[in-house]
């Protein structure tokens, strides 16, 4: 038994316990406003910490709460098509040191993330399975940003 590496390990799990609080006391008055009401289908929608990282994970957050977050830690957000949603993160370098993610978060009323195939500028060219995000009123702009709302990529065979 190698105790030094157990009492090392343990170190880093204090560590990273102390940095998920640290974290959460900055936090404390923006997660305490923001009132989320109870996911549908899964869990609490109260934020966890992903492996100690400095990252704060909301799950399956209606549309309504995912506008109380963004609200609440404002900044630039990043939106991508999520498996059941949309992804919203905001990076660390906006937020103190501390990533947000809304992940699988439900889009607007007017939005709604497909899939479809779309041909692979490639040697030898190939047809790829996107996830777009589609707004009606943003559809010209999806269309130009296309390549950036990439998320998934499955090999037509």
């Amino acid at each position: 038994m190698n105790v030094t590496k157990l009492i090392t390990d343990r170190y880093d799990n204090i560590r990273k316990l102390e940095n998920e609080i640290t974290a959460l006391e900055r936090m404390r008055p923006k997660l305490e406003s923001l009132n989320l009401g109870k996911r549908t289908d899964h869990a609490d929608p109260y934020p966890f910490f992903v492996g100690g990282t400095a990252r704060v994970d909301f799950d399956y957050l209606t549309h309504e709460d995912v506008i109380r977050v963004i609200q609440a830690f404002p900044g630039k957000w990043e939106k991508r098509p999520g498996t059941d949603g949309i992804h919203y993160v905001l990076s660390a370098d906006q937020n103190g040191g501390t990533e947000v993610y809304c992940w699988n978060g439900a889009p607007p009323p007017s939005c709604k993330v497909i899939e479809e195939w779309v041909d692979v500028p490639a040697q030898p060219a190939t047809r790829a399975k996107v996830k777009k995000i589609v707004c009606p009123e943003f559809e010209d702009h999806a269309r130009e940003e296309r390549k950036a709302l990439i998320n998934s990529v499955e090999v037509a065979q």
